[in-house]
């Protein structure tokens, strides 16, 4: 393997296993705060937030580029299913199973997209990959199986709304990849995060509570949104 190729895979191995750090951090932080707030109000803040952050630093660097217009109802698609569906479910995961559990659910991201990906043919599946889905499936199963009743009886219900949530961030992965290329990470990153917060704002707005009490955090639990929003978000 040539020096540049070696190098370039490291770096992505590199922030692959950052965002799998962070991810985990996110579980324990939402199952942390999710019961002084609501899922939809939690979300649309905490993405909101992340895409203000990111909006902030694209705008100081270069402005904000326009997208084409025949790509408007596909990167509409991906933000309601990754920036409004995905923390949502996450967050109502979290109000009924364990952050343990949640995050070995979370941990199968990959899996499930190697799947995705070769149901819709975007992605082929080798030996390689069906024997890593085997094994990541079996460790998952094995890892899940102590009685936690007494902890979170509807542990059941909150690990499928993380599977549910598992399939939103796996699509946004198989299906948002030609628009990163095409528009680069950080415009597509802010125009999704934008949207899907606003969705998510504006459904709560009539199922929950924001202005209402959702919000009222002390100054530990704003401090936990900021790891929730800037690292753990943007």
């Amino acid at each position: 393997m040539a020096e540049s190729s070696l190098r370039t895979t490291l770096l992505g191995v590199f922030f692959g296993c950052s965002a799998a750090s962070l991810g985990g951090m996110t579980v324990a932080l939402i199952r942390f705060i999710i019961q002084d707030t609501d899922p939809m109000s939690l979300a649309a803040l905490r993405y909101g937030l992340a895409a203000l952050t990111l909006a902030g630093v694209m705008i100081a660097r270069s402005g904000l580029p326009p997208i084409q217009r025949r790509d408007f109802v596909a990167l509409i698609a991906l933000s309601i299913v990754m920036f409004a569906g995905f923390p949502f479910l996450m967050a109502r995961a979290l109000e009924d199973t364990t952050a343990a559990r949640g995050a070995i659910i979370f941990s199968a991201v990959p899996i499930s997209t190697i799947v995705i990906g070769s149901i819709f043919r975007v992605e082929q599946l080798t030996g390689y990959k069906i024997l890593g889905v085997i094994l990541g499936v079996a460790g998952a199963v094995i890892a899940m199986g102590e009685r936690i009743d007494t902890v979170a009886p509807h542990a059941l219900r909150g690990d499928l709304y993380m599977v549910a949530a598992v399939v939103c961030a796996s699509t946004f992965n198989v299906f948002g990849k030609r628009y990163l290329v095409r528009y680069g990470i950080m415009p597509v990153s802010v125009y999704c995060m934008l949207l899907g917060s606003a969705v998510l704002f504006g459904i709560a707005m009539f199922f929950e509570a924001p202005f209402s009490g959702s919000l009222d955090f002390d100054l530990l639990g704003w401090f936990v949104i900021f790891l929730l929003s800037v690292p753990g978000g943007a």
